[in-house]
């Protein structure tokens, strides 16, 4: 009995020591893990609705303006929420822009800030976009500063 509950103590443990080496993580180092595990991306960011870049990370060789990226796409997500708002449709969860070699995503996070996914669609597939960036939206959100 002694050993069953000296396992459940170690378990309990490990499970609190992994919880706070997420939280320790940063935004950038979660932007960084999502470039480096994502076959296609030119750009990745996690930027406020003002339009502000937090955490950038832009592949080797990519001419991507990030600031611009951030300040462009800020107007798309906020004029999508307002209209799902407006329309009742719920809240704003993502939005996807195709151009003829590109796909841009970008996905909420919080009220206040998204990540944004630029892919070349010679590379990558929109279900794999679409994966990663709800595979790592938690992570963003646990890095993010909590203001109250």
């Amino acid at each position: 009995m002694a050993a069953e509950e000296d396992n459940e103590e170690m378990e309990e443990t490990k499970e609190i020591e992994e919880t706070e080496e997420t939280e320790k993580r940063s935004i950038g180092d979660v932007v960084k893990e999502v470039a480096s595990t994502t076959d296609g991306l030119l750009g990745v960011g996690v930027m406020d609705m003002e339009g502000v870049p937090v955490a950038v990370v832009t592949a080797p060789g990519a001419t991507l303006n990030a600031e611009l990226a951030a300040a462009q796409l800020a107007v798309v997500v906020r004029l999508c929420s307002l209209t799902a708002d407006k329309l009742k449709l719920g809240d704003f969860d993502e939005n996807l822009i195709t151009t003829a070699s590109k796909y841009i995503l970008t996905k909420a996070l919080t009220p206040d800030f998204y990540l944004a996914m630029i892919l070349s669609k010679e590379s990558t597939t929109l279900g794999m976009a679409r994966l990663v960036a709800r595979e790592h939206a938690a992570q963003v959100c646990q890095a993010l500063p909590k203001f109250e």
